[in-house]
């Protein structure tokens, strides 16, 4: 995706004032060239999107990914944060308007998409929801993007929310400690009716559930899947010595998928054990925490064996971002090396924009995943 842009700053941070903004807007949108030879600039939106993040430090790393995000889905993009307590002289709501041009092919006009930020003080913060609402583009789809989902912005949130289709988190870049890992898991039971929630980490489990599920395509294949025996998800390191949430949603998705009902769970040393019954038996699950590798990436190996014998496994390799799976029987052993790139911020948010609506399976593997983590505890 091509990284360059045309950024034009519309102003220094204001007061805000909506009539004032919208007119500073206007005038950029209604202006012509004033040179021979300028390419022209369109406006251009199908959509908002309202990001919340944590401070100024985070807010000033979007505009790269919100540009590359408006080139796929030209959108208002509202971001918000808390600052600190006022200053002598500070307004308790601050505001910079941004819009972001791409050139197109050939001699084709820019297409341009507005970023606004908006930065509350704690004496304002109550009226941030009504502003941030209106600054929509009226008749469109909204968005909510919670950045660094930290329970402190619930509320907030909850309040943006019911008016939004869709929320959309990372929870695996976004738990911090074993109390965020517990309070977030159940977030989608807490939503306004209607919003569909979906997770970034759930797109990057995508090639793990694909080669999974590539195990039992064929019919004989497929009933193996009653005699799983023992399966087992390991994840780079997780906040204290919680169950790394990569690990628990697809946990989650197995259960959700194949009906494991719960049996009793606990620890043994530093692997956290599930056992689960399926209709030809019981299956343990194994979530060990991981005592090394490196931090953040994810899910490092899933393995799953058979009281018949079988086994299969997929491994990811850092280092050379390649996974390998492996199916082994009595009768032969299978193994192929995909590919597994890391997606970028902005190439999972497009993903996400360009499939309105519940996943349900998701929906399941999520419920599962709290259900889990509530079981050790």
């Amino acid at each position: 995706m091509d990284s360059s842009e045309t950024i034009a700053n519309l102003g220094t941070p204001m007061g805000v004032d909506l009539d004032a903004m919208m007119r500073e807007l206007n005038a950029f949108h209604t202006a012509t060239p004033e040179h021979a030879g300028e390419i022209p600039a369109i406006r251009a939106c199908s959509c908002n999107l309202i990001i919340i993040v944590s401070d100024r430090n985070e807010a000033e790393t979007l505009p790269p990914v919100l540009a590359d995000v408006a080139e796929w889905h030209p959108c208002r993009s509202l971001v918000a944060f808390r600052q600190p307590a006022l200053t002598t002289g500070q307004t308790p709501m601050q505001a910079w308007i941004r819009v972001q041009c791409r050139p197109q092919p050939g001699a084709g006009p820019q297409v341009c998409s507005e970023v606004i930020t908006l930065a509350v003080s704690p004496e304002a913060a109550g009226g941030l929801p009504n502003t941030l609402l209106s600054f929509l583009m009226p008749d469109l789809p909204v968005f909510l993007y919670w950045r660094s989902a930290k329970d402190t912005e619930w509320e907030l949130v909850r309040d943006l929310a019911r008016a939004a289709g869709m929320l959309i988190v990372d929870l695996q870049t976004s738990l911090g400690h074993v109390g965020e890992v517990r309070s977030m898991l159940p977030l989608q039971e807490h939503l306004p009716q209607g919003v569909a929630l979906r997770d970034l980490s759930w797109q990057r489990l995508t090639p793990w559930r694909d080669l999974i599920a590539q195990f039992f395509d064929s019919r004989p294949a497929r009933s193996l899947l009653q005699e799983l025996d023992i399966v087992e998800i390991r994840a780079s390191e997780s906040p204290g010595e919680s169950i790394p949430y990569p690990a628990l949603l697809l946990a989650g998705w197995l259960i959700s998928s194949l009906g494991w009902s719960e049996i009793s769970a606990g620890r043994e040393g530093t692997t956290w054990i599930s056992r689960r019954r399926n209709a030809s038996g019981e299956v343990q699950l194994r979530l060990p925490v991981a005592d090394s590798g490196p931090a953040g990436v994810g899910v490092l190996a899933v393995s799953l064996t058979t009281r018949s014998g079988a086994s299969f496994s997929v491994v990811f390799d850092p280092e050379s971002e390649c996974m390998t799976a492996s199916a082994a029987s009595a009768e032969e052993t299978l193994i192929h090396e995909v590919p597994l790139p890391a997606k970028g911020e902005a190439e999972m948010l497009i993903a996400e924009l360009s499939l309105p609506g519940e996943d349900t399976v998701f929906r399941g593997a999520s419920s599962a995943a709290a259900a889990l983590e509530k079981s050790f505890h």
